[in-house]
């Protein structure tokens, strides 16, 4: 399952929280990620902002809970452990807002835009393997 998490940011793998530990309040150590990659990149502000790209296997490890988000139509999935070995791949949110901006897309809706963004990365990961 691929799922996607927007930084204001460059990603740096020192930062992640660590698995829980005792004395630690609970809810602390999550990570969340989503599986819309424009719900992710709403969160990838800025001119340094980035989209972390990362592919769990199926079925979802013990470690992954789906929580709460609003009335968003996105899924929001907590990872409870470090992602690192899952990660595939950190985009800048440039390159992605421009793939949503171009000309006839814009005013599309955002399951489109979606689907076109999930296209774009697919392209991006097989062209750099």
């Amino acid at each position: 399952m691929r799922l996607y998490r927007g930084l204001t940011r460059p990603f740096r793998p020192d930062r992640v929280a660590v698995p829980f530990q005792p004395g630690t309040p609970a809810g602390t150590n999550g990570t969340d990620f989503t599986e819309c990659p424009l719900a992710a990149l709403g969160y990838a502000r800025g001119r340094r902002g980035v989209v972390l790209v990362i592919d769990l296997p199926e079925p979802l490890p013990r470690w992954v809970s789906e929580e709460y988000w609003g009335d968003s139509v996105a899924r929001r999935l907590m990872l409870w452990r470090p992602f690192h070995e899952y990660l595939v791949a950190e985009i800048p949110a440039q390159e992605l807002r421009a793939v949503v901006r171009r000309k006839g897309v814009a005013a599309t809706s955002d399951d489109y835009k979606s689907h076109l963004l999930e296209r774009h990365i697919e392209q991006r990961l097989t062209s750099s393997r």
